[in-house]
């Protein structure tokens, strides 16, 4: 019965660090404490309960948010919610052994499973990401320095301690680094899906007055901006005013699929710049299915836009740590996100998105600008 209540209390407190941690930067270091509640737990399941619990916390806004975005009942996205927290935490659960010796190793393996594609496809809330806000600026050193502090927690629990000290010293806001000449523009337009041709065609219009009054610049856009960028869309893109440059989101045909795109457009010509890495996996990504969207695993990490070499992020590629941490690699100079969440507007998912880009800005000492429609 103890070590029943022990278990217990350890789901309890891995669920709560998953609810509140990724509301802001400032809570985030919380999330490096999962490694010492794994090694704590007494035995291989409740191990897999502990990360299981995180996992579901952090992801809770996928029940309602797929719903909405399936037009499906609660069930489905019940369903959806827990296939991808029972397969992060199962990676946990498989890592677990009673030979203390061997889990620093085990939860190494763990972290690197839940990171990296096949697994990391859906590798929501890295812990890895808190490098960000323990140790900003410190580029990759930071996240040797994230993974070093698990790794310790595993063979000394109590250094969980060390992210509530933080907690108690740091400030509690995070200012992102400015990018002269560059805004980013978030927006509440109504979206009902790429073949809705009507309400592309408005909120092409829509950005098109808005940026009349805006100043010269790199202007960045959300998510699905455009729908389906054709030659009627670039043709109304030609009022353009002078002196701006717009990334914005759009989707072209790919034979009998698509793909989830990044068009910049300046001086009259747009050009698909960016073919989204990961789309969201079954929503958007089926590959066995006509009309999927293509994932560009590991293509096109950056993209160069006035003498920027720009890391593109388009939604659900935010959450994930191997994409961005690719664009870095290949010698990103800022950091670009936008998404298109009007399935998620009522969720935490927006906020956790932001969280995620404003972490990774901070680590690499990068500027970060966003388009969100929500």
């Amino acid at each position: 019965m103890r070590q029943l209540a022990w278990n217990l209390a350890l789901v309890v407190v891995s669920g709560f660090i998953g609810m509140v941690a990724w509301e802001s930067l400032a809570l985030l270091p919380m999330v490096v404490a999962l490694p010492a509640l794994w090694t704590m737990a007494r035995g291989r399941w409740a191990a897999f309960a502990v990360a299981g619990a995180y996992y579901l916390a952090v992801s809770r806004g996928l029940i309602t948010g797929t719903a909405t975005y399936f037009d499906a009942g609660i069930a489905y996205g019940t369903a959806i919610w827990l296939l991808a927290g029972v397969a992060l935490a199962a990676c946990w659960g498989i890592a677990w052994t009673d030979n203390l010796a061997q889990r620093p190793l085990r939860a190494f393996l763990a972290l690197l499973a839940t990171t990296v594609p096949p697994v990391g496809i859906v590798g929501w809330a890295s812990p890895v990401v808190a490098a960000g806000a323990l140790f900003p600026g410190w580029h990759w050193w930071g996240l040797v320095a994230v993974v070093a502090l698990m790794l310790a927690m595993v063979w000394r629990p109590w250094l969980a301690g060390v992210p509530v000290v933080w907690l108690l010293v740091s400030p509690l806001t995070a200012t992102a680094t400015p990018l002269p000449g560059w805004q980013g523009h978030d927006s509440q337009l109504e979206y009902r899906g790429g073949a809705d041709l009507a309400g592309a065609f408005r909120r092409q219009r829509h950005w098109l007055d808005a940026l009349d009054d805006a100043p010269a610049g790199v202007h960045v856009l959300p998510e699905s901006t455009t729908g389906p960028w054709t030659d009627t869309s670039a043709s109304l893109w030609r009022s353009l005013p002078s002196g701006h440059r717009v990334l914005m989101g759009g989707t072209v045909m790919a034979g009998d699929k698509t793909d989830n795109v990044v068009i910049d457009y300046q001086n009259g010509e747009g050009e698909v710049v960016y073919r989204q890495r990961m789309p969201v996996p079954l929503s958007m990504w089926r590959p066995w299915q006509d009309g999927s969207t293509r994932a560009h695993w590991f293509a096109n990490p950056v993209i160069e836009v006035g003498g920027q070499n720009v890391a593109p992020l388009i939604c659900y590629e935010m959450f994930l740590t191997w994409p961005v941490l690719q664009s870095v690699a290949a010698g990103a100079d800022v950091l670009v996100g936008m998404a298109n969440d009007w399935w998620a507007s009522q969720t935490s998912i927006p906020t956790i998105q932001q969280t995620h880009i404003a972490a990774w800005g901070a680590l690499f000492s990068l500027p970060v600008v966003t388009a969100i429609n929500t």
